[in-house]
């Protein structure tokens, strides 16, 4: 190769690399940095690159690609409806509609950018052909609807079938269509009736590409861990297996990965210890457990089971902080006078010995009848963790406690009836020793290193904001909300309305808290620097932490690249984005099932949102559904700039949170709605 045709390439490569870029010789050279190219072949070369086509010249001698020379390649990404492309490079580009491409998320693409905007020109490998879904009659076809919603086009099956209704198939994609041809598919497999729950839980798994057994290597080193000569360690550790110690969980829970202890000293001080399961001991990085635990990210809690980040023998056993077994942890201890001042914080390996596993309702009881095991104990950590909690609303750290509800099974787990949780002060007495854990270790780590992944929350969007302001003013509460103010508002907002319907409305406002090295805050919390460290069993990001945590009092070198840590940030938000999505919607299959004996029964519920079609109605603050608006009037229509359901006259008919009685019309498992009919 001549070396001007080597010196045309480079450059190439140099405006590829940065197409919104001007450059002229000078910042060529500077870029090339190669004696070899002279300043005469440099422009020769730039010239040569603008007859043909390459480069424009912006104003003399500064050269600029040409927009319809942009080609490049990446990986789709389908956020909130948005198609994404990310490069080789993980860079984002957010790409337009092209309706003759059907493309979905993976999906391996090149792209190309035109006055300004980028358009997916063709799809290179498809990220997979085989879906799980069900069929449905569409007038003389056969429709195929899967549950894998980013599939939002009409698939044709390539033959007549009867007796497919109610019945869930894996099918195969064999021509993905075009402008004249329809996307037609092949059926692979049939998995079942559609309310099944054996076949529900399958095709999650599968359509989901969600991992439920281990590696074979994976599970050959817990058996190394298992043989480990657990004596040889416990004289390395502080020995907290005197101290009175327990776990606070909920009745079921069998990874017990924190545990309470408390010890009265002298001069009214009292010593209390945030045990937390010592996962990075046994779980080595980069090892098979290490890299299985990273991919999975988080243990997944389905309605009925749990699909967890580690082998149960790791999560349920050797890690967990069982009654009367010696557990390693890593404990965060903590010094407190009578007046609920810390004076005193450690970060020490340990060893404890749990007295005993408390319920929620267990240590509740205790505390309300004043007397039992450890009353005296959870008397001081119930006064103590008030004064936090307290400490920290008065700093206008948001607090909002939402509804949850679990549902009540059968021997076949099928839901017979759905419960709300009940929260109470043994509730707060954990999360405030969690939230002061998280919150404290995180200013010692950042005080030590740049190298944490925070657990950040961003400020609500303004265009959020504005939308609070109009939902909140359909209940007649009228706030003046701001960036400055809005976290002091929402919480006398909740205050003087202890509403459901108030608090479902200020929770659609908030942003997605999210895992970065970046330290933006934690705007729900009002906190400054918080990470998460208490969950190591069942959270990647608490593992990690507890690594670096170790590094920097000198216990171990893990030696992590920040950019590693940024990757493994991105990864792990990602997951709990589809995680969440996963729970969401098998707690909706669930709903379905409960719900299937209970068609044309009448509900009180509230309105919790609208788009160009439909309200959405939640009854009993937990099943949500919706009426079509042109069933109840042509007339109505979805209003956007107040976020109403108007009519002509542009007179409000109904508003968000509006209380209305419905009646359950139906259930469908193929398209997993609830329809409601507004009486």
């Amino acid at each position: 190769m001549s070396i001007q045709i080597l010196l045309k390439e480079k450059i190439k490569k140099i405006f590829l690399n940065n197409p919104k870029q001007a450059y002229n010789y000078k910042k060529i050279s500077f870029l090339l940095n190669d004696y070899s190219f002279s300043k005469k072949n440099i422009i020769k070369s730039l010239v040569k690159l603008k007859k043909e086509n390459f480069l424009e010249e912006k104003r003399k001698g500064n050269y600029l690609l040409l927009d319809s020379v942009f080609i490049k390649k990446g990986f789709v990404s389908i956020l909130s409806k948005k198609i994404y492309v990310l490069d080789e490079k993980e860079k984002k580009f957010l790409t337009e509609k092209n309706n003759n491409i059907k493309v979905l998320d993976g999906d391996y693409v090149e792209f190309i950018k035109k006055n300004n905007n980028f358009f997916i020109k063709k799809i290179i490998k498809r990220k997979k052909d085989s879906f799980i879904g069900s069929f449905i009659k569409r007038r003389k076809n056969i429709v195929f609807v899967a549950d894998n919603k980013d599939l939002r086009f009409n698939i044709f099956l390539n033959k007549k079938i009867t007796d497919f209704e109610n019945k869930k198939y894996i099918v195969k994609i064999i021509n993905w269509g075009n402008r004249n041809i329809k996307p037609k598919c092949k059926i692979i497999k049939e998995l079942g009736l559609i309310n099944n729950r054996s076949v529900e839980f399958f095709s999650l798994i599968k359509e989901n590409e969600i991992k439920i057994d281990f590696k074979e290597e994976t599970l050959k080193e817990v058996k190394k861990i298992e043989s480990f000569n657990f004596k040889k360690e416990i004289k390395k550790r502080i020995d907290f297996r005197k101290t009175k110690t327990f776990t606070i969980d909920p009745e079921s829970a069998k990874d017990h990965d924190d545990a309470i202890s408390v010890k009265e000293l002298k001069n009214n001080l009292w010593e209390i210890g945030i045990h937390i399961a010592d996962v990075s001991f046994f779980v080595k990085k980069n090892t098979c457990l290490d890299i299985e635990a990273c991919e999975r990210a988080f243990s997944l809690y389905l309605v009925d089971r749990v699909i967890p980040m580690l082998p149960e023998k790791i999560s349920n056993e050797i890690c967990s902080l069982k009654e009367k077994k010696d557990s390693f942890c890593f404990s965060f201890i903590i010094t407190i006078d009578d007046s609920f001042n810390i004076i005193k914080k450690e970060l020490k390996e340990t060893v404890i010995n749990c007295d005993k596993k408390l319920s929620y309702k267990e240590a509740f009881n205790i505390i309300k009848n004043k007397e039992g095991l450890f009353f005296k104990e959870l008397s001081l950590l119930n006064s103590f963790t008030k004064e936090l909690k307290n400490k920290r609303i008065k700093n206008n750290s948001i607090s909002i406690e939402k509804n949850e509800f679990v549902f009540s099974l059968n021997k076949e787990n099928e839901p017979i009836d759905i419960i709300k949780k009940e929260r109470n002060d043994s509730h707060f007495i954990v999360e405030e020793l969690m939230l002061l854990t998280n919150n404290l270790l995180c200013v010692f780590l950042k005080e030590k290193t740049k190298k944490i992944i925070y657990r950040t929350h961003d400020y609500p969007t303004k265009e959020k904001i504005e939308s609070l302001i109009l939902n909140l003013l359909n209940h007649n509460i009228k706030e003046n909300l701001n960036r400055n103010n809005i976290r002091e508002k929402i919480n006398l907002i909740v205050k003087n309305n202890n509403s459901d319907i108030i608090k479902e409305i200020i929770l659609k406002s908030m942003s997605k808290a999210l895992y970065s090295t970046s330290n933006i805050g934690h705007f729900g919390l009002n906190f400054d620097n918080y990470l998460h460290f208490t969950s190591p069993i069942r959270r990647y990001s608490d593992l990690i932490n507890h690594r670096l945590l170790k590094e920097v009092i000198g216990l171990e070198n893990y030696n992590y690249k920040k950019n590693t840590l940024e990757k493994i940030s991105n990864n792990i938000s990602k997951i709990e984005i589809l995680f969440k999505k996963y729970e969401r919607e098998d707690f909706k299959n669930f709903q379905l099932k409960f719900l299937k004996n209970k068609i044309n029964t009448i509900h009180e519920g509230f309105i919790t949102g609208f788009n160009d079609y439909k309200i959405f109605i939640t009854i009993k603050d937990v099943f949500e559904g919706f009426e079509k608006i042109k069933n109840i009037n042509n007339n109505y229509y979805y209003n956007k700039e107040n976020n109403t359901i108007s009519n002509y006259k542009n007179e409000t008919i109904f508003f968000l949170g509006q209380k209305i009685k419905i009646i359950i019309k139906e259930v469908n498992f193929i398209n997993k709605h609830i329809i409601y009919n507004i009486i």
